[in-house]
């Protein structure tokens, strides 16, 4: 008896660029620009069948001080994901990548983000 294949041609590897890549490459590039005097982090968990992903600043220099900038929520299917933002701004719900890294440079190039990044990088300084 043959067992027949019900799942048809699966994809041979996940090529997908997921929103948390997406977060992680933001968190390196912050480590680059301030040479590693403030570090990105993104810790990601599960919440109700949901991925849930926090992206923070981190000044080692400071007892490893975090601040919360976004937390992002998607199901499996990555988008549309919800985007809340910590330091002002509405929520924001991206149906797809693109408007996902257009919110995505709107908060991190943003005037409160950028005021933390200094009080952080001076603060660190100082230590």
């Amino acid at each position: 008896m043959n067992t027949e294949n019900l799942w048809g041609d699966l994809p041979k590897s996940g090529d997908l660029r997921t929103p948390v890549s997406i977060l992680r490459e933001q968190a390196t590039i912050l480590g680059d620009q301030t040479n590693n005097v403030l570090v990105g982090d993104v810790i990601t968990t599960q919440r109700g069948g949901n991925i849930v992903s926090e992206f923070e600043i981190v000044a080692p220099a400071l007892d490893n001080y975090r601040v919360t900038v976004l937390t992002i929520s998607h199901d499996m299917t990555l988008y549309p994901l919800l985007v809340i933002r910590h330091l002002g701004g509405s929520n924001v719900q991206c149906p797809d990548e693109t408007s996902f890294i257009a919110v995505l440079k709107e908060t991190l190039s943003g005037k409160r983000v950028h005021q933390i990044v200094n009080s952080l990088l001076s603060q660190s300084k100082a230590a």
